[in-house]
């Protein structure tokens, strides 16, 4: 197939050329160009369709077409010429008629005048037609002429002029049969040029329509996919919406409880100072009515209070180390989180509307496509949470990341995940590898950002 290409770009090439010589006239270079077409389309009929690349069969079935136009042209040059050439063979057979009917026309004058004058008689010796022996001859037909009275030489040139037309007209009507012949078998060959390119045209055509069709297929088979996408992320985000709600209701709920639990202890503590205090006044009062009863006791220079202050209380050694704080990531802009590009390597594909190059269908590309090898670990774009691990058949192998704010990113055709669902995941860390799983014609990264389900472009963000 390789070398069918190559001799088809090489016919390519030639076609393009200069007459080989500048005495070459137009007829030759047609014919030597008609047969350059002719090898480019025996060659292009001679690859294989089925495994074939897209360029190649395109390339092939231009070069059928064209020869099919030529041979087309050529077809409809010969009929023409065909016809003209049955038109002339019928008038020069017209013109052979007539001249045949006034060749025997004059025969009959000249008969009429040879017997007349044979009544009459001749002027020079009657021996010549006693001694001749053909009555056919030249010397006796010429005697006849020349002495027969009332026959003029008119007549003979007229019949003479006549025969000759009669011949010239049946030598031209039996050439335009002979040219009509030939052209009816130079056509009937054509025809089946034709009928043999065609055969040829018309399966690389239904393998292009094949190809077109699968296409579609593809594209409505992602349409589809982007859809449920869509849904799956808008679910995902109504979840993660309503778990964050239900989260934060259930702190508020913990926090409002620890509050009147701290609540009830201070009251509880207060209650107990108060009962403390009075309890220590009525211990007071009632030690300084005992004293006063005793005729007063000596007091104490002053109680020394047993508790020294512990200038704040020591650290445990054996207490567990305080958890180093998770460093925060750099604020969102306008709660758009700041992504970067999760590959290295250059884009191969951008974002949007994008046409086929050979087959003209039309379809959204929606992200983008970085050429990187197989292998290449795939980096999240941004911090986030994990909502998605498995395989889309049209992405193949894909994970799914939730930034919040309705950002999240997708990367498809990988090869392999190194995630999970659930997991939180900082910006650069690795959630797969570059491959070529789903609709995908070698290995590389599609990588989508979307916002509130939706695919927008990604080039803006990174």
């Amino acid at each position: 197939m390789r070398r069918s290409l190559v001799a088809l770009l090489a016919l390519l090439t030639l076609s393009g050329m200069l007459p080989a010589s500048a005495q070459e006239t137009i007829e030759e270079a047609r014919a030597r160009r008609e047969a350059i077409a002719q090898e480019a389309a025996a060659t292009a009929g001679q690859i294989d369709a089925l495994n074939a690349q897209d360029a190649e069969i395109v390339a092939a079935l231009e070069q059928i077409d064209t020869w099919i136009a030529i041979q087309e042209a050529r077809l409809d040059q010969a009929r023409q010429e065909l016809a003209a050439t049955i038109e002339v063979e019928a008038e020069a057979r017209d013109r052979a008629l007539v001249l045949t009917n006034r060749v025997s026309e004059l025969e009959v004058e000249l008969a009429a005048q040879l017997v007349d004058g044979y009544v009459q008689g001749f002027r020079n010796d009657d021996g010549l037609l006693l001694d001749t022996a053909d009555l056919n001859s030249l010397p006796l037909l010429r005697f006849v002429i020349d002495e027969t009275s009332g026959i003029t030489t008119a007549t003979t040139d007229q019949l003479r002029l006549a025969q000759d037309q009669q011949a010239d007209a049946i030598a031209e009507a039996e050439e335009a049969r002979r040219q009509a012949e030939a052209l009816q078998a130079e056509i009937e060959d054509r025809i089946v040029d034709l009928e043999d390119s065609r055969a040829v045209q018309e399966e690389l055509r239904a393998e292009v329509e094949a190809r077109i069709a699968l296409l579609e297929n593809e594209a409505q088979v992602l349409a589809d996919e982007d859809a449920q996408i869509a849904d799956f992320i808008r679910a995902e985000e109504e979840r993660i919406r309503l778990e964050e709600e239900r989260r934060r209701a259930e702190e508020e709920a913990r926090r409002q409880a620890e509050e009147e639990a701290r609540r009830q202890a201070e009251e509880e503590a207060q209650r107990q100072a108060e009962e403390e205090a009075r309890r220590q006044a009525e211990e007071e009062a009632r030690q300084q009515a005992e004293e006063g009863a005793d005729g007063g006791a000596e007091t104490d220079g002053g109680a020394e209070t047993d508790a020294e202050g512990d200038g704040g209380a020591e650290a445990d050694p054996d207490a567990a180390p305080e958890p180093e704080p998770e460093p925060e990531p750099e604020p969102p802009r306008n709660g758009v989180p700041n992504f970067a590009r999760p590959v290295d390597g250059g884009i191969s594909s951008g974002y949007g509307y994008r046409t086929h190059p050979i087959y003209g269908t039309v379809r959204l590309h929606t992200g983008i496509d970085f050429n990187s090898p197989f292998g290449t670990p795939i980096r999240s774009s941004a911090r986030g949470t994990v909502i998605f691990v498995g395989a889309f058949s049209g992405y193949g192998n894909t994970v799914i990341v939730e930034h919040g704010n309705g950002y999240s990113t997708l990367y498809a055709h990988m090869s392999g995940y190194d995630t999970r669902v659930g997991a939180r995941v900082s910006q650069g860390e690795t959630v797969g590898f570059v491959g070529s799983t789903g609709l995908s014609t070698g290995p590389h990264l599609h990588f989508e950002i979307r916002l509130n389900g939706t695919a927008i472009d990604p080039a803006p963000l990174l």
